[in-house]
């Protein structure tokens, strides 16, 4: 078993924490962990092998914070003299704790990477399924079927469930079902989001779980730079970019992510690239290998074209990757369009970023309702929330070209809301005394 330790655990209670090894969930709940080590936890942060190896290789953390990093398997930990494991705290998806904890007869937290209203969603599952709002294998879904007994929520079409929820070929009935169950098992609920981003949303949680049982204590995320630059990534962050946006005039630039798992047709691509292109707009554009599709020689002999021509021009760049927290609060950044991971969201509305929606997988398909659209925040893409539909150019430079031109509205509401995820977080905020009680009671253990 892999180890890379910033001071050793051995001789106290420790609290394991086990992310899902994916660059949407590992980063929040390493935040989380060097949280609860400066209230004097000892923290072993567990990953699958491959994950682990990139998180030790990037590592920077105070020698005064005992977090220790480690691989699975991690039941040896019990082994070790004097070492006992107090809880688990596991990223909702990481199904496998559930088994260890039980073994263990420790208690198990749950963290919920993303919003109140997908855990809102996720907690009626069965009831949806019950009541064939979700589909069952051979059944399409009728999306102009209204739900509207989820509480704190308004009534919305199915189309608006998280994607997954509508792909039944790829995610059996049986194991979303068996997954909603950590809402009745667990001890906790803990989540990544701030009461001021969704109210109504994180009351009916703490109302349908317990008020101490649901504890909104996002954003995860560093208060300052100097916390912005030890923020880990599992990929190779792309510094010069930063530099290159020190050029740039405040609010001119547009920047581009679809995260780390979204992938484009080629014709998406292609009219996606040729509408910011000729809306003249300044652009910081991430392009992962995987992004494009693979082995399409037509699609890669564009994107070649493409790139030069953006060389050649000197007002936009293509990187694999970038420290998007710290590109996000860069001054030159004035919009971003971006897939609507949860992840993002809450990044940019911590940076004050207006966000164009373009969803891809998952739950994006509701980010972009809630919140993005209805605080008014930023604005779709495409002129409707079917998924296959394909964006045209002409779309995307309007889009883009109203943002970054015209986008005051936008702006205003992004930066009063950033306002309040920092009056969150600060003595006295909700999510400032939602982790004090949390911490409160992960003390009583």
């Amino acid at each position: 078993m892999a180890t890379d330790s910033s001071s050793s655990s051995s001789g106290s209670s420790v609290v394991v924490v086990v992310p899902l090894p994916a660059q949407g969930h590992t980063p929040a709940l390493i935040h989380l962990s060097r949280k609860l080590a400066a209230e004097g936890f000892s923290i072993v942060i567990v990953n699958v092998e491959s994950v682990h190896r990139k998180i030790a290789a990037r590592w920077k953390c105070s020698p005064q914070l005992d977090i220790r990093l480690e691989s699975i398997p991690f039941t040896s930990l019990i082994g070790e003299q004097g070492l006992e494991i107090k809880c688990i705290i596991s990223d909702f998806h990481a199904v496998w704790t559930t088994p260890v904890a039980q073994k263990l007869g420790v208690p198990q937290v749950c963290f919920w990477s993303g919003s109140a209203a997908w855990a809102l969603i996720d907690r009626h599952v069965p009831l949806l399924v019950d009541l064939e709002y979700i589909p069952v294998p051979g059944c399409s879904l009728r999306g102009e079927k209204m739900i509207s007994f989820i509480p704190g929520m308004d009534p919305f079409p199915a189309l608006d469930l998280p994607y997954y929820l509508q792909e039944f070929s790829k995610v059996p009935v049986w194991s979303l079902v068996a997954k909603s169950q950590r809402f009745n098992n667990d001890k906790w609920f803990i989540a990544n989001t701030f009461e001021a981003l969704e109210p109504r949303e994180t009351q009916a949680m703490k109302q349908l779980l317990g008020e101490q049982n649901f504890l909104a204590i996002g954003p995860l995320l560093p208060l300052d730079q100097e916390g912005l630059e030890q923020v880990v990534s599992l990929e190779e962050e792309e510094l010069g970019c930063l530099e290159w946006l020190d050029s740039r005039p405040e609010g001119s630039v547009l920047y581009i992510s679809f995260g780390s798992l979204a992938v484009l047709t080629q014709e998406q691509f292609m009219e996606l690239a040729l509408g910011v292109e000729s809306s003249g707009i300044s652009f910081l554009w991430v392009i992962r290998p995987a992004f494009l599709p693979q082995g399409d020689l037509p699609t890669m002999e564009f994107f070649q074209g493409f790139r030069d021509r953006m060389v050649a021009e000197k007002r936009s760049i293509i990187v694999p990757w970038t420290p998007q927290k710290r590109v996000l609060s860069h001054a030159s950044i004035g919009a971003f369009l971006t897939h609507c991971g949860w992840n993002s969201i809450v990044e940019s509305v911590w940076s004050g970023v207006p966000m164009l929606g373009w969803p891809c997988h998952s739950d994006q398909n509701l980010n972009l309702r809630l919140p993005v659209e209805s605080k008014g925040i930023g604005a779709r893409v495409a002129c409707s929330s079917r998924r296959m539909e394909v964006v045209h150019r002409e779309r995307v430079r309007a889009v883009v070209r109203k943002a970054i031109e015209d986008g005051g509205e936008m702006r205003g509401a992004v930066r009063e809301l950033r306002d309040l995820a920092v009056a969150a977080v600060v003595e006295g905020g909700s999510s400032n005394r939602d982790m004090a009680t949390f911490v409160e009671r992960l003390r009583s253990l």
